[in-house]
């Protein structure tokens, strides 16, 4: 999930202006990395750390995760069904 709570509708100085669009992206990075973290904790991604400089990472979706795109393709379908049955009320 994504969250907007550190994104700010800001009138001031470019710097100002700057550190308020730098915390948005933090918070939005560090909310991906939370999420990447739950994912690899869930048995869903593998992280590979690569020893290099800078240091590398990458993550490879698991067979775990890949049993589940049927589920929410469905799911997604319901979805998107219910929304158009709603709209049509």
């Amino acid at each position: 999930m994504v969250r907007f709570d550190n994104i700010h509708a800001v009138r001031g100085r470019y710097d100002e202006v700057r550190w308020h669009k730098k915390e948005a992206f933090r918070s939005l990075r560090n909310n991906a990395r939370q999420s990447l973290k739950e994912f690899e904790d869930d048995g869903l991604v593998r992280r590979h750390e690569y020893l290099e400089v800078p240091v590398r990472v990458e993550y490879e979706v698991t067979d775990a995760a890949r049993a589940l795109k049927p589920i929410l393709t469905e799911l997604a379908k319901w979805g998107s069904s219910l929304k158009n049955a709603r709209a049509t009320c």
